[in-house]
């Protein structure tokens, strides 16, 4: 990895993190707007008290909320439409998304329809975003990183299609990292988050993307942070230094993918999730093995600087560092019990055929080192079901 290269670094976002942080909510949000749109799951928030706590901290400090507890684990365009509809109704000058990514990235969606008008596939073409409203977010989970960046991943049931946004003005004002709203998280949920991270530092790292050396630098660090915490959550899931090191990585992770993007693991699990509806993170973690397997020779002078890195290996041999990094993820999604093959979150090789379809031409793939043609998916595909 090159040190000195030019590059530019970017991220516009004011980070809030530490346990109890979530109590800052209402002076945090000073300045930032008056009338929130308050953007959440169906039951969980509301379940653990985070809805009512966030409401009354914000009308302590004079504001007015409007809640929209309506995003289900994959939003869609409808969901998107009928919260901006009611921000606009109610005359909203801010968004909050509280939640996993989910909410999180339904506020950013919101806050575009709500600013620019029209509707949220409009916006998969160039268009003016200027008047996007500002956004708050508050992960419960780590792992999608949407509070360190600007994406944000949509649904369209219609199209069955789940593609993912970005604008400049959809990176959040804030984010509030509060590792003590995750201690209650379930074991799978944990784990699922956490992959989605792995998948976006890791990705990021080796993308054909705008990385440079502090980016590529953030992605190890998470992923570092990632091998050596989950395993504790998991084991434990209150232990607040596991948890406070998880939702860093998730953050760190949103981070690198502003500069490196991701590849073919976000590009089929999303194909997969606009279609057949599967949890995010369990395809990213199936598929992020095999992908880095699929590309190591390409990617060994990378893959043997993260070897060294994070303490695998001392040698200067890349073959070698790259199949210890190769080896390494599937040992550590074999340790979690995690799903190792598609075919046990519900993918049939039937399924195949329309996968192929939906993720032709896709950017993401374009962005992985290995190589996606349609046959090479295919082939790919067949051998992880």
């Amino acid at each position: 990895m090159r040190f000195d290269d030019n590059y530019k670094f970017y991220v516009p976002i004011k980070f809030y993190s530490g346990y109890g942080r979530f109590a800052d909510l209402g002076k945090l949000s000073d300045g930032i707007g008056k009338k929130f749109l308050l953007v959440t799951g169906k039951s969980a928030m509301k379940k653990m008290g985070f809805t009512d706590k966030a409401i009354k901290m914000l009308r302590e400090k004079g504001n007015e909320v409007i809640l929209f507890d309506q995003i289900d684990p994959n939003p869609t365009s409808d969901m998107v439409a009928a919260g901006a509809a009611l921000s606009l109704k109610e005359g909203c000058d801010a968004v909050i998304g509280l939640g996993g990514g989910s909410p999180m990235d339904a506020a950013k969606a919101i806050a575009v329809v709500a600013g620019n008008g029209g509707a949220i596939w409009d916006y998969r073409q160039e268009r003016d975003t200027s008047k996007t409203l500002p956004i708050i977010a508050i992960p419960t989970t780590s792992g999608s990183g949407t509070d360190g960046d600007r994406y944000f991943v949509i649904t369209n049931k219609d199209m069955n299609s789940k593609k993912g946004f970005a604008t400049e003005q959809t990176y959040p004002r804030i984010s509030i990292l509060d590792p003590e709203l995750t201690i209650n998280l379930p074991e799978q949920v944990t784990k699922d988050t956490a992959m989605d991270a792995l998948g976006h530092s890791l990705e990021a790292f080796v993308s054909c993307g705008d990385i440079n050396a502090m980016s590529n630098l953030i992605s190890l660090n998470s992923i570092r942070l990632v091998f050596e915490n989950l395993p504790r959550a998991v084991k434990d899931g209150k232990d607040k230094q596991s948890r406070s090191a998880l939702m860093l990585a998730a953050a760190m992770g949103g981070i690198a993918i502003n500069h490196g993007g991701v590849g073919a693991p976000h590009g089929l699990s999303m194909a997969m999730g606009g279609m057949y509806n599967i949890t995010h993170g369990q395809g990213i973690g199936i598929i992020l093995p095999y992908a880095i397997e699929k590309a190591m020779d390409e990617i060994k002078d990378k893959l043997g600087f993260a070897a060294r890195f994070l303490g695998l290996s001392s040698s200067m041999d890349d073959g070698e560092n790259s199949r210890i990094i190769v080896d390494k993820l599937h040992q550590f999604a074999d340790d979690l019990g995690f799903p190792r093959k598609l075919s046990q979150i519900g993918i049939k090789n039937e399924n195949i055929v329309d996968i192929l379809k939906s993720c032709k031409d896709d950017d993401d793939l374009e962005n992985d080192p290995g190589s996606y043609t349609q046959d090479e998916t295919r082939e790919f595909l067949e051998k992880i079901i």
